[in-house]
């Protein structure tokens, strides 16, 4: 009983689920901007290594303080690439804050800034040639915590007893 009122105190004391925002992007070059550029290989590898550097975008520093201008306080972005030239940004927030899909748009127009500016310094011709968003809304099996707990008690109960037993026994042939 007593494994079992814990286990609902614990789970009671979890905070909410995470809620987070999910773009997927999958990055593009203008043939037209880069006409020296004539091999589908050539573009497919450059538009892949510019993936990278839109990697690298998203852990530096200045970035993190753009998506703080830009959605405030409390928000995290993280990125990883899926294949070549897609990736895939994960928005979360502090559980008070509102995570939606209009927060993942958000990142990525921060995303499409950059690139408008890294075109113009190298007059390259990358874009976010697809898009894509989505809400994941985070759930927590509470039942399956009190399970799980209530059978660890009593997996933890047995054993005692078991021990207690046996110290038991020997006391008394002794």
């Amino acid at each position: 009983m007593g494994a079992l009122i814990g286990s609902i105190l614990y789970v009671g004391s979890l905070g909410e689920p995470d809620n987070e925002a999910v773009a997927f992007a999958t990055l593009g070059l203008d043939q037209t901007v880069m006409a020296t550029e004539t091999s589908s290989y050539e573009i497919h590898r450059a538009v892949e290594h510019f993936s990278y550097i839109v990697l690298g975008w998203t852990i530096e520093p200045a970035f993190a303080e753009e998506v703080v201008e830009a959605l405030g306080e409390g928000y995290s972005v993280i990125a990883q690439s899926q294949e070549k030239q897609s990736i895939l940004l994960t928005v979360s927030a502090s559980p008070e804050l509102l995570v939606d899909e209009g927060v993942a748009y958000d990142v990525l127009m921060l995303l499409q800034k950059r690139i408008t500016e890294y075109n113009s310094k190298t007059h390259a011709g990358y874009n976010i040639a697809v898009e894509r968003y989505s809400f994941v809304e985070g759930e927590r099996s509470d039942w399956r915590i009190v399970a799980g707990m209530t059978l660890l008690a009593v997996v933890m109960a047995s054993l005692v007893v078991i021990l207690f037993e046996n110290t038991y026994a020997r006391s008394r042939r002794s």
